[in-house]
């Protein structure tokens, strides 16, 4: 097992959120939020992961499989295949240190996977589904951190219901809610289904995922999952026009679901509502709330670009990258409101939370192109609300 680190330099950016009317957003209006970004120790792996397991347990950040294109230059990326991995490393403080971190090395799944969902628990991180190149699975298992004899370890859980690979989670209360994604490789094999676990009945004959009322906004893959204010959000994500089968047909999606357990418990058909669309389509990003009543898309694709790539595939070796901006949800208003610039762009890697903030973890920053960053984003101390591409 090996140490890497134990420090890098700190890039801090202060963003400043934006408010507007309820129901819609306006990038021009000015609210006091404000968000500061600064860099971790990189991950150890040298070219990065996109679709990882990326969860917080024990103080430490664990980040599992993954895919990527290894390649010695850029130019090589579209003559190699895409690689899974079932690599796993552990970001942890060196002891007796606050803020000195390292990462560990030398852990690995039982099998390489990647696209799978993530949630981090007090008992450990729950990870379901995903695919190894092959096949879209349904397996799902608790990582856990063993801070005294560092050591990752595994424990099974009740596969899902059905495959699934480029889906989304989150945690309300004891309950892990796993939004379906894909039940195979191809986007047009997206679900609307919902499943929960229930933690409290861990080690328990029987234990199961519970089939829930289904996303009533459709089938999607890569869309935001978030909990906030004891609800589930899903938020955009994409899916496959019918009668299509490449990317011109694929339709990138702006709308926001809002799903409750106490509205379920009470009458299962009030258990889902929409909430406002975002101001544009996005997928593949990172959601995670700030203080108890908003939510902040930190990193997505928008799909601006699906046109130029579906005519003319070549554009992916040109690809600018995704937006490097943020949007802020309040929950109680029902409204979207930007977040303003932010200084990366890594998708199809979840949002963490850890230390009084939220991680991102390596990710994809454009078509094949991995980053090894590893971000903290917070809101400044004394902010209101701080309550406390698949290629």
């Amino acid at each position: 097992m090996r140490r890497i680190g134990p420090r890098v330099g700190l890039v801090a950016v202060s963003l400043l959120a934006s408010g507007g009317p309820a129901g819609g957003a306006d990038p021009d209006s000015r609210s006091t939020t404000r968000l500061e970004w600064r860099l971790l120790p990189p991950l150890p792996d040298p070219i990065g992961m996109a679709g990882p397991f990326v969860g917080a347990h024990e103080g430490a950040i664990v980040v599992a499989g993954g895919a990527n294109f290894a390649a010695a230059d850029a130019a090589d990326l579209w003559d190699v295949p895409k690689q899974y991995h079932a690599v796993a490393s552990v970001l942890t403080r060196e002891a007796g240190t606050t803020d000195n971190l390292a990462w560990r090395t030398g852990f690995a799944l039982e099998q390489p996977v990647a696209y799978g969902a993530s949630a981090s628990t007090p008992a450990g991180i729950v990870c379901a589904g995903g695919e190894d190149g092959r096949q879209a699975v349904a397996d799902a298992f608790m990582l856990t951190w063993d801070s005294d004899a560092e050591k990752l370890l595994r424990s099974p859980l009740p596969p899902l219901p059905a495959p699934s690979t480029a889906g989304g989670a989150a945690v309300v209360g004891s309950q892990v809610y796993v939004i379906a994604g894909q039940e195979g490789l191809g986007l047009d094999s997206a679900t609307d289904r919902l499943w929960r676990l229930d933690l409290t009945a861990l080690g328990a004959a029987g234990l199961a995922w519970e089939p829930l009322p289904p996303l009533p906004g459709g089938p999607r893959a890569f869309a935001m999952v978030a909990a906030a204010a004891d609800r589930l959000f899903v938020i955009g994500g994409r899916r496959q026009q019918p009668g299509t089968t490449d990317l011109a047909g694929v339709e990138p999606l702006a709308d926001c679901h809002e799903f409750s357990p106490e509205r379920f418990a009470q009458d299962p058909a009030t258990a889902w509502r929409r909430r406002a669309d975002l101001p544009a389509p996005l997928m593949a990003g990172a959601a995670a709330a700030f203080g108890r009543s908003q939510l902040v898309v930190l990193a997505a694709a928008d799909g601006e670009l699906l046109e130029q790539l579906a005519a003319d595939p070549e554009f992916a070796k040109r690809h600018p990258g995704f937006p490097k901006r943020a949007w802020a949800y309040d929950t109680v208003a029902d409204r979207w409101t930007s977040a303003g610039a932010t200084p990366a762009c890594p998708v199809t890697t979840p949002a963490v939370a850890f230390d009084g903030g939220v991680v991102l973890a390596s990710g994809e920053l454009r078509p094949r192109v991995r980053t090894r960053e590893v971000w903290h984003v917070r809101e400044r101390a004394g902010q209101p609300g701080g309550e406390q591409g698949h290629d």
